[in-house]
C-alpha cells in the first residue's frame, strides 16, 4: 500500500476512505438500477404486489 511508504500521517486511512466509497458505489448504483426496473415492470411500489405481479 503506498501509505506505508510514505511519510504523510493519513495517506493510508485516504486511501482506505476511498476505497470504501468507491466498493459502496459499485453496489449501491446497480441494486438502485435493478429496483427501478422491477418497479417499472410491476407498475408499483408494493412488496405484495411485486409479488402478486411475478405469479400472473
Amino acid at each position: 500500500m503506498s501509505g506505508y511508504e510514505s511519510n504523510k500521517k493519513y495517506s493510508s486511512l485516504v486511501e482506505l476512505e476511498l476505497r470504501a466509497v468507491a466498493q459502496s458505489i459499485s453496489y449501491e448504483i446497480p441494486f438502485s438500477l435493478f429496483s427501478m426496473c422491477i418497479i417499472n415492470l410491476s407498475n408499483c411500489s408494493s412488496t405484495v404486489d411485486i409479488v402478486e405481479a411475478q405469479s400472473k
